[in-house]
């Protein structure tokens, strides 16, 4: 390879975008089942089939949110994305502004051309500014991008960001499943006094008014953390054993409530949840382990890839990975 080549080289990060393949795989895989888990009858084979697939695949989110924090909180965001002053990503932003726009335009286009649907120019206008269903996560994922100054801080402090971790992990993750193990449990319930104490439980907890590390900022933030602090294969094998068996109970959970019911529920296992959450530090830190940690380098001209990865399989041992792959060089965000 000449060196005039080396010289269009731009880095990247192996495991990264091995999380973003297998995370997109995982959407189509959850938007598949869920499609057949909300028109099945819930007391069909099909339909648990389908409970089972739309709860596995529940990290494929929170992935591309780890991987998304990982680059715009850490010294990644300084040499691979564009900031303004305040220290914006704003080419990461303009990317998901520019995407919802094109795929929200195009599906209310295709609605009323394609399928023929007959819409007014409300109903179209309406359309627009919602957008699908699935494209809540551009909205959702430009808001943790406005919001990355204020967290940088939180990632650059050592202890601020055990803090943050630690409440989230209480705050966004602990308490939700209980709520959710609860709820399910409910009409299984006849113990008033029980269900009057534990009622009066969750809705003290609504009135502390907590939402400073709801959501996703929590995975982005931790999406940070294991990549500054990667894990081991051993924890990596712990937190998979752990998601397993947490992701079993809230699927047998969840399934014995939609029966009884009649009507399908999500919740033990939704994305703010601790199977979801082990899950996901499962992958992040399996990828890590598998893929390594070094950089990637881009040759846009030549059309190649060439990738080297440290691989850390124990304090005493270190192997180097040289793969050339012959493919295109992706563009993702």
């Amino acid at each position: 390879m000449s060196s005039s080549s080396l010289q269009t080289y731009s880095k990247r990060t192996l495991y990264f975008d091995v999380l973003r393949v297998v995370a997109a795989f995982g959407v189509i895989v959850i938007h598949v089942a869920g499609t057949e888990w909300h028109e099945l009858d819930v007391m069909s084979t099909g339909w648990l089939a389908a409970h089972v697939w739309h709860g596995i695949t529940r990290w494929c989110v929170p992935i591309f949110v780890m991987v998304s924090g990982a680059l715009h909180l850490s010294s990644l965001s300084k040499s691979g994305t564009k900031s303004s002053g305040g220290g914006l990503p704003v080419t990461a932003i303009r990317r998901a502004v520019v995407a919802f726009v094109f795929w929200s335009a195009a599906y209310v286009a295709f609605t009323r051309f394609t399928l023929g649907w007959d819409l007014s120019k409300r109903d179209m206008l309406i359309g627009f500014i919602e957008g699908k269903i699935h494209l809540w996560f551009l909205p959702m994922i430009c808001g943790l991008y406005l919001i990355t100054p204020l967290l940088r801080p939180l990632a650059a402090d050592e202890g601020l960001l055990r803090l943050f971790l630690a409440l989230s992990c209480v705050f966004s993750f602990v308490l939700p499943s209980l709520r959710a193990t609860w709820d399910c449990l409910t009409p299984r319930i006849t113990d008033d006094l029980l269900l009057r104490v534990v009622g009066a439980f969750f809705r003290f907890l609504e009135n502390t008014r907590f939402h400073f590390t709801l959501e996703y900022s929590s995975y982005y933030l931790l999406g940070y953390a294991l990549h500054t602090h990667p894990m081991n294969k051993r924890q990596s094998v712990v937190s998979a054993l752990l998601a397993l068996v947490l992701f079993f109970l809230a699927v047998a959970t969840s399934a014995s409530a939609s029966r009884i019911t009649g009507v399908p529920t999500d919740t033990t296992y939704a994305y703010m949840t601790l199977p979801t959450l082990f899950g996901s530090v499962a992958l992040f830190g399996a990828a890590q382990w598998l893929c390594g940690y070094g950089a990637v380098s881009c040759d846009m001209k030549t059309d190649a890839i060439t990738m080297q990865g440290s691989f850390k399989q124990s304090t005493a041992t270190k192997q180097t990975l040289h793969i050339s792959l012959q493919s295109a060089c992706s563009w993702l965000i």
